[in-house]
């Protein structure tokens, strides 16, 4: 039976995978035509030619029509491999356990921070005092970086600007 204070490793076994896909079609046509428009009180008749040059260029015919087309699609893949040791902050009435860690590494240009909170089942603790990622309930895991490798991935200040949320267009 484990107390507040004991230590675990949590062995991470997170793959994710997300996929969206949208597809969107409109076309619309509209027509209008006026035609023998009257003048004076006498119909101007253009298909017999009885009106003077002039009237005919009263004669009007609008169309229009629009097609739309447009697509999308996301998808994105996530995976965390490797171990954290945390520790048990609390063990409640039903001999759950809650957990909380954290990691902070220190590479060649940057840092890596993981952060791992959530509660366990005593039962679920391997002899080896281990569990698996994927049974720790209420999970929360956070993994984050700075420096050169982090920065790297986000793009250049343009990139975000007109690719990003904040862009009105």
């Amino acid at each position: 039976m484990k107390i507040m204070g004991d230590i675990l490793t949590v062995v991470f076994d997170e793959n994710h995978e997300a996929k969206k896909e949208t597809k969107t079609e409109d076309s619309r046509s509209g027509n209008a035509e006026l035609l023998n428009p009257t003048i004076f009180g006498n119909v101007a008749n253009a298909l017999t030619g009885a009106q003077p040059g002039w009237l005919k260029a009263l004669n009007m015919s609008v169309s229009s029509s629009s097609d739309m087309s447009a697509s999308g699609k996301s998808e994105q893949k996530d995976s965390l491999s490797g171990s954290i040791t945390v520790t048990v902050v609390d063990v409640l009435a039903n001999n759950n356990l809650v957990i909380r860690g954290e990691k902070l590494l220190t590479l060649n240009q940057g840092d890596e921070y993981i952060q791992l909170s959530g509660i366990i089942r005593s039962m679920d603790i391997g002899a080896d005092n281990q569990v698996v990622s994927t049974k720790i309930a209420n999970a929360r895991i956070t993994y984050s970086g700075q420096g050169l490798t982090h920065d790297s991935s986000k793009g250049g200040w343009a990139n975000r600007f007109f690719l990003g949320d904040k862009w009105p267009f």
